[in-house]
């Protein structure tokens, strides 16, 4: 949990650095509602998981899903070359 928190802060901060027009564009309902989005999703998403899956099962899904993000990242810098 705390690798998923650590990474959506680096997120948000890496798109504040992109400038402000794009951030006034964005409802103000959306800042409020989008975080409680997120609460809601992580808690019923972790609930399940935690009933469903094993220890082990939780860790590989997570390496999937850390391994596609990553490949995601190489294949945006490899068409920004």
């Amino acid at each position: 949990a705390l690798f998923i928190v650590l990474n959506s802060a680096a997120g948000l901060l890496g798109q504040l650095t992109k400038g402000t027009e794009r951030l006034a564009a964005i409802p103000w309902t959306l800042y409020l509602l989008c975080p409680l989005a997120v609460l809601a999703g992580g808690w019923i998403g972790s609930r399940n998981l935690a009933r469903r899956l094993s220890p082990r099962h939780v860790r590989q899904l997570t390496a999937v899903v850390v391994l596609l993000a990553a490949a995601r990242l190489w294949v945006r810098l490899a068409v920004d070359l």
